[in-house]
């Protein structure tokens, strides 16, 4: 069996929580008014550091040059002894207000910062917080919490930094104290989609794999258009503007409206999410679920099928498909990488629109 990759992995996750959320559109009675909004992406790893390249014997400051880039290195020294807390044969160790910077800019932004870090020998606590940089050093920004090393066993400090463009980092001890901590293991993930690449209605590429997923929103009660859920879907959408980095696109899973086929609601309960939906900037992929059929779970429409042509489906065929140039309720979308690393494929099934054309295209 051919092993994953740690892209392939993420990419299989995104498509497992994909599909679980198109079957979960197939039919679903649930509740009237659902808003769940699942953001799901990768980031790859553009850094790494461990220290065991560069030789840095004295804490006065200097530069040195390891295997990530020129590094400065004020009141802190790579450190190889017994009593140095590390997982190769070299760690970085400050003390007092030692920084160690990035004398480089990473060039396609930062997602996550990640750092080893302990206590060097049987010395007491001490503080340490990250900051980044945008205009080469010129300034800095702390990004999270300043952290307390009190182990002399190697932990592990996450910080989510989603910060696009050029960036560089500097570690900085804040206590000012005598007291020493080892620093080891850096790893670095971009920003995302910050990296390049887009997706439209035919598909696309990306750097990174990064979409939403939003769940089902209709009223609770059959033709109240005066009662739809604006408000929960214009917040929704407007989440995802805001999300950083922002999804590069996003599917929804059907359940737009809550009307029956012999009215006139079809058309304005599709405006109003139509209008809320237009706060998300990037294109949307929706899934077919039972509401724009007939509302029944077993319910089965287009030409030849149980239910025919309703209203809800013809509507839905038009609003909600049209935009992206679809005619079909099933469509496959492909949004791959920009170097090639890795492919994805998106398959949007219609349920409730089953025939043996649509099975055949799917197998």
């Amino acid at each position: 069996m051919r092993k994953l990759n740690s892209v392939s992995r993420r990419i299989a996750w995104t498509a497992a929580a994909l599909a679980l959320s198109l079957l979960a559109a197939c039919g679903e009675p649930g509740p009237a008014v659902k808003g769940d909004t699942g953001v799901r992406g990768s980031q790859s790893v553009v850094l790494t550091e461990g220290f065991e390249s560069g030789t840095k014997t004295s804490y006065a400051d200097a530069t040195v040059t390891l295997s990530s880039g020129v590094w400065d290195m004020n009141d802190c020294l790579i450190g190889n002894l017994s009593t140095d807390v590390k997982s190769g044969t070299a760690a970085a160790r400050c003390r007092n207000s030692g920084t160690l910077t990035m004398q480089f800019d990473l060039t396609s932004g930062a997602g996550t910062f990640t750092v080893s870090h302990a206590k060097f020998s049987s010395d007491a606590s001490s503080t340490w917080a990250l900051y980044y940089s945008t205009n080469g050093g010129t300034t800095w920004t702390q990004t999270g919490s300043t952290v307390t090393t009190s182990t002399t066993t190697l932990a592990t400090a996450t910080f989510t930094v989603n910060v696009s463009g050029t960036v560089r980092f500097q570690i900085r001890k804040t206590d000012g104290s005598v007291n020493r901590i080892d620093f080891d293991n850096i790893s670095i993930t971009d920003y995302g989609t910050s990296g390049g690449g887009t997706v439209g209605p035919g598909g696309g590429t990306l750097s990174t794999l990064s979409f939403a997923i939003v769940g089902d929103t209709r009223p609770s009660t059959i033709n109240d258009t005066a009662g739809y859920p604006t408000a929960i879907i214009t917040k929704i959408y407007q989440d995802l503007q805001a999300f950083t980095p922002r999804p590069a696109f996003a599917v929804a899973t059907g359940d737009y409206m809550y009307a029956s086929t012999t009215g006139t609601q079809q058309g304005p309960q599709l405006d109003l999410y139509l209008q809320a939906r237009a706060n998300f900037s990037n294109v949307l992929f929706p899934a077919l679920g039972n509401h724009e059929c007939t509302g029944y779970t077993t319910s089965n429409c287009g030409t030849g099928n149980t239910d025919g042509n309703t209203l809800n489906y013809t509507t839905y065929l038009s609003k909600m498909l049209g935009p992206i140039n679809q005619t079909l309720p099933y469509y496959t979308i492909n949004v791959n990488a920009i170097d090639g690393s890795w492919t994805s494929k998106f398959v949007f099934i219609a349920a409730n629109a089953w025939d043996s054309t649509q099975s055949s295209w799917l197998s």
